[in-house]
């Protein structure tokens, strides 16, 4: 569920027994998109964008 603009979750995602192992799970961390954990990181995660409005006028 996203907003499309600053808010975005993802929740009960599990990988089929098949799959396990082939590093599936690896591709939905998205640390290497610049999200950080939270102080409760098995909740939520957090890409901090403190000027996101503050888009300069073209």
């Amino acid at each position: 569920m996203t907003d499309r603009a600053t808010f975005a979750y993802l929740a009960d995602v599990y990988v089929l027994e098949s799959y396990r192992g082939c590093g599936v799970a690896r591709r939905l961390l998205y640390a290497k998109y610049g999200f950080t954990p939270l102080g409760a990181p098995d909740r939520f995660m957090e890409l901090h964008r403190p000027d996101v409005y503050r888009a300069p006028v073209a």
